[in-house]
């Protein structure tokens, strides 16, 4: 199928269920400016892995890392032995409860600073990380 144009952002969508999924999603994003036809996306900071994304972009990447997560899984914080229900909780507790400057990994979940994240993810999991 030929790439098909979307008028109202100018977003260039190649099959039509997707062209219908991003119609929905873009008119009704509250960071699209109709009067000038574009999609004023903001940067999205990835609370797993840091990355920054879209706002769609950001959407899209959450679901991976639910599909690596066993989110029945109950986990204990390595700061405080708390049991959380699953790692999404343990992350968001680390910061709220322990004011940590510290991240999960997006691949082993394994908590480590902001500043050796990126060192992490290349090292153990040979990951390039884009900014």
């Amino acid at each position: 199928m030929s790439p098909r144009k979307r008028s109202n952002c100018l977003e260039t969508i190649s099959e039509t269920s997707s062209l219908n999924r991003h119609e929905q999603y873009c008119l009704k994003n509250p960071d699209f400016d109709k009067d000038n036809k574009i999609s004023k996306y903001r940067s999205i900071e990835c609370s797993i892995c840091l990355q920054q994304f879209t706002s769609y972009g950001y959407f899209q990447h959450s679901k991976l890392h639910v599909e690596r997560m066993n989110l029945d899984e109950v986990i204990n914080c390595p700061l405080c032995g708390y049991s959380l229900e699953n790692r999404t909780l343990l992350n968001a507790h680390i910061h709220e409860s322990h004011d940590a400057p510290t991240g999960c990994c997006g691949i082993c979940f394994k908590i480590v600073s902001k500043e050796i994240l990126y060192g992490h993810l290349k090292k153990s999991h040979n990951y390039e990380y884009r900014i």
